[in-house]
């Protein structure tokens, strides 16, 4: 169901070739493009041998990742980078994802003197914006990156249901992100990077197998622990880091659960692919007999070394659990009724997540 029209122009005259490409498509169907079995190569079956289908395979999938990994890297260095010079530009007057419309956008990408750039990569959302800029450029000597992405109210379920389609999860997301970095080679960029990481996420039936990444992975089992309610769910999540010298500072760590407020900090070491996180959460209303204990996380990214609780913690929420039906009645009376609006405070927080203290 996608359409695409334009024209290309390549020109032979100078030192190295000069690749002109102008599209435009009135809809683009994602869907129409299944790749992830395809691949560039030829693929041969080879004669079957009755001697060594009984014998154990060995296992070559890491040594193909390594080969995979390798031929990406063959691609980006610099003598591959420099062959040519090319622009394109994209016009797409609707986008979608199955049944979802995601909008519309553009697209704009230049390879010059070897520096491959991207800007920008804009999407009109029915209900928010996308903007990417990206720049990369290769040297015998480093590599340089600059990667700006700003998206405003992406609709999440559109992410969850390519994954799963059958899936209910959705909500919102939104991100604000810049990363300036040069480094000896690409695996080492995120250690030399400086810039900033801001988040801002509002799940509706939050499903974390659905995205495999370490951080969502991390959301799931904090949540678990801080608010053990079967019944209970994330409202929404904030979180702001500066980065300096490949090392993520928390500014505002902020979750908000059916029952508590979670308040938070984080170092993100990209050096040392290390992270530190400790979370205190705190009853939305006083409770008899409850107990919010303050959890830490410790560990590198491919192996957490599990939440942790400090004793002096414990000795502290005990104290509060034993006494509480002297104290929750005074602090009702004080503090007064829930909020109604569960998302107001991670509202406030992504938008005073740039203000000094």
């Amino acid at each position: 169901t996608s359409d695409l029209t334009g024209r290309m122009v390549l020109s032979l005259e100078e030192d190295r070739p000069d690749i002109e490409a102008r599209l435009a498509s009135n809809v683009l169907q994602i869907d129409d493009f299944a790749l992830s079995q395809w691949s560039p190569e030829r693929k041969t079956t080879p004669a079957s041998d009755p001697k060594a289908e009984s014998e154990p395979k060995e296992d070559t999938s890491n040594i193909k990742q390594q080969a995979d990994q390798q031929k990406v890297l063959s691609l980006l260095s610099p003598e591959a980078m420099s062959r040519a010079n090319a622009h394109l530009t994209v016009n797409l007057d609707k986008i979608m994802s199955g049944k979802d419309n995601l909008g519309k956008g553009n697209l704009e990408i230049s390879l010059q003197d070897g520096r491959f750039i991207i800007e920008p990569l804009e999407l009109e959302l029915p209900e928010g914006t996308a903007r990417t800029e990206f720049s990369y450029y290769p040297t015998t000597e480093t590599a340089e990156i600059h990667l700006a992405v700003t998206v405003d109210g992406l609709d999440v379920g559109v992410l969850a249901r390519r994954a799963k389609p059958e899936t209910k999860m959705g909500g919102r997301l939104d991100l604000d992100i810049l990363l300036d970095a040069t480094a000896p080679s690409i695996k080492e960029l995120m250690a030399n990077g400086a810039g900033h990481f801001d988040l801002g996420f509002s799940p509706e039936n939050f499903d974390a197998r659905i995205i495999d990444l370490w951080a969502v992975s991390l959301l799931s089992a904090l949540t678990s622990e801080v608010d053990s309610e079967p019944t209970s769910i994330i409202n929404c999540l904030v979180a702001s880091f500066e980065m300096a010298d490949g090392v993520m500072q928390d500014r505002i760590i902020f979750l908000d659960t059916t029952r508590m407020s979670v308040e938070g900090t984080a170092v993100i070491d990209f050096k040392k692919q290390h992270i530190d996180l400790q979370a205190k959460p705190k009853a939305k209303r006083p409770e008899f007999f409850s107990i919010a204990i303050p959890v830490e996380v410790s560990g590198d990214f491919d192996d957490f070394g599990g939440i942790k609780i400090k004793p002096g913690h414990i000795i502290r929420s005990v104290g509060n659990f034993i006494t509480s039906p002297v104290h929750v009645p005074l602090r009702r009376l004080i503090s007064g009724q829930t909020p109604e609006d569960t998302n107001a405070a991670c509202r406030i927080a992504w938008e005073g997540r740039n203000q000094e203290d």
